[in-house]
């Protein structure tokens, strides 16, 4: 394997794990804001909305200058956060049709499904004050456990659609 090679495949690597580290960070800010607006205004839809365009800002932000480190050769910032926009829209439309269908309208099938209704949700790790609105009941716990599902689904299409169309090199 040739020098260049080398570093081309050390470029990918860093590229990836910087994605991989400011996409657990987008994911914080993300669960932070949804899990917040749940608890106060009781409607995944709302807090998934809310959610999404939080981390939409933050997660362009990030990748523009820290992940693909592009230096708007070709593109606009604008035309960037467009295409960046877009592409989040349709991770947006997937996350709020799973809040929507698991959450506030069959949140009884899958409560059912998983058995949420069959835990003790006095236990300490359910019944803090950190914790009761956010898995403390059998629906904030199905919220989040459809979050979860949601963010892995949002950072594996999120790269491609970033790496291969919104900063392309």
């Amino acid at each position: 394997m040739s020098k260049q090679q080398i570093l081309t495949q050390k470029n990918k690597a860093n590229e990836f794990i910087m994605y991989l580290i400011f996409g657990f960070l987008t994911t914080i800010v993300y669960f932070f804001i949804r899990l917040t607006v749940f608890a106060l205004y009781d409607t995944a839809s709302l807090s998934a909305t809310i959610a999404n365009i939080v981390a939409v800002i933050f997660a362009f932000i990030t990748n523009k200058f820290w992940v693909f480190k592009n230096q708007n050769k070709g593109k606009s910032t604008l035309l960037q956060f467009f295409h960046f926009t877009i592409g989040r829209l349709v991770v947006f439309t997937i996350d709020v049709a799973i809040a929507y269908f698991a959450i506030d309208k069959f949140h009884e099938f899958f409560i059912h499904l998983f058995h949420l209704n069959n835990i003790d949700y006095t236990q300490f790790l359910l019944n803090n004050g950190l914790t009761q609105k956010t898995i403390g009941n059998p629906i904030a716990l199905e919220n989040f456990i459809f979050t979860i599902i949601g963010q892995i689904i949002a950072i594996i299409t999120n790269y491609f659609i970033s790496k291969f169309i919104v900063f392309k090199k």
